[in-house]
């Protein structure tokens, strides 16, 4: 990637990743400590860890991403998540309160007809297949809900 420090969206997921670990460890350190928690191998603990930090970061990374192409498209002075928010109430009529309540899957299905209409900044795309090798495209409702219990390495 070039210009990584430029892009926002790299700033963005860097920033939510921090702040979802509290502090950040390495990647191999935490793959370790999985790795004989759970008595498997580094790379599965590793594949996992990966796999966990996508789910977590996917639903407000593309909603951000999502709001900032209708702000760019509506002419909207906001942006990101708030763009999401003043889309819901305005499409809805529900109060900003009541938005940023619901969890991202929630306003996701509100606004998921939206995401095939708009199209997300290139930089977006490219700061999230950059860090994760997976493309960053609008999401099954499934995707964002993961099953109960740790059956995973």
């Amino acid at each position: 990637m070039k210009n990584v420090e430029s892009n926002p969206y790299v700033i963005l997921l860097n920033r939510s990743f921090n702040k979802k670990r509290g502090h950040l460890h390495s990647l191999v350190q935490r793959a370790s400590l999985r790795a004989s928690e759970k008595r498997c191998s580094i790379e599965q603990a590793t594949a996992f860890l990966i796999s966990e930090e996508q789910a977590d970061l996917y639903p407000s990374f593309f909603l951000t991403a999502l709001g900032d192409a209708l702000s760019k498209e509506h002419g909207w002075v906001v942006k990101g998540m708030d763009a999401i928010v003043f889309a819901l109430t305005q499409r809805y009529g529900w109060m900003p309160e009541e938005v940023r309540k619901m969890a991202p899957r929630d306003q996701w299905l509100a606004i998921s007809d939206q995401a095939q209409k708009v199209a997300l900044d290139p930089q977006a795309r490219e700061a999230w297949e950059e860090r994760y090798q997976s493309p960053l495209a609008a999401p099954e409702l499934a995707q964002w809900s993961r099953p109960d219990g740790d059956t995973n390495p």
